[in-house]
């Protein structure tokens, strides 16, 4: 029998190597991820409060008297209660108009002084204004509480239906009014420590000697005696 060499036979499958063992793959890095800013958060609405109780109106503001300029005007035998910037002085280191100058210098300088009495209290308001009951001290006609008035020359103190007969009269003058005449008073070379609505300018002024005078003429609507502080 003749052979004829064909080359090799094909395996079979029982003959076939096992397959390779596949290798698996590498993972990869991944890309870190990338943070986001945070959105702001929303803001709060407002909200109206509730509704409270009522608020009760503010209580009004009391007229104040006025403070600027003028002299003081006496109010014989009377007094303002309960209303003292300063003071007393009494008693008093001299002794009638002299020592009220003193006061109503002080006063001038002192600030929301509207009024003073003559034991040298000082007061920032004047009303109501009460008289005395039982008098003041020494019973002088020119005894009491004197009020800042615009009606009166600054510098001066107004005693209405008052005066000092014939006491140091040294220049008889007609003037329209009392701030006329406290011009008057200034010009001349002799010292005026007061006028009268009478019409006369005076070089001395005593305390005993000044008095009540309801029949003197009237000047600018003031009646009475100007003593200057």
């Amino acid at each position: 029998m003749l052979l004829i060499n064909a080359g090799p036979m094909p395996l079979t499958i029982e003959q076939l190597p096992p397959p390779a063992r596949l290798t698996p793959a590498v993972a990869l890095p991944q890309p870190a991820a990338v943070a986001r800013p945070a959105l702001p958060a929303a803001a709060p609405v407002a909200r109206a409060p509730p509704p409270g109780p009522p608020v009760p109106p503010a209580p009004p503001v009391p007229a104040q008297p006025r403070l600027q300029g003028g002299g003081w005007r006496l109010h014989p035998q009377c007094d303002h209660y309960n209303c003292d910037l300063r003071g007393p002085t009494w008693p008093a280191q001299e002794e009638g108009l002299a020592h009220i100058r003193a006061i109503a210098m002080t006063a001038a300088h002192q600030n929301n002084a509207v009024a003073f009495n003559t034991i040298g209290c000082i007061k920032h308001h004047a009303e109501p204004i009460k008289r005395v009951k039982d008098g003041w001290a020494h019973k002088r006609v020119y005894e009491g509480v004197f009020v800042r008035d615009s009606n009166v020359p600054a510098g001066w103190l107004f005693l209405p239906d008052m005066n000092s007969p014939q006491d140091g009269n040294i220049e008889r003058y007609d003037c329209e009014d009392a701030f006329h005449a406290a011009k008057v008073a200034n010009a001349l070379p002799t010292r005026v420590v007061a006028f009268s609505s009478h019409g006369w300018m005076k070089s001395r002024l005593p305390n005993s000697n000044i008095r009540v005078e309801t029949d003197m003429p009237r000047m600018g609507g003031l009646r009475g005696l100007f003593v200057r502080i």
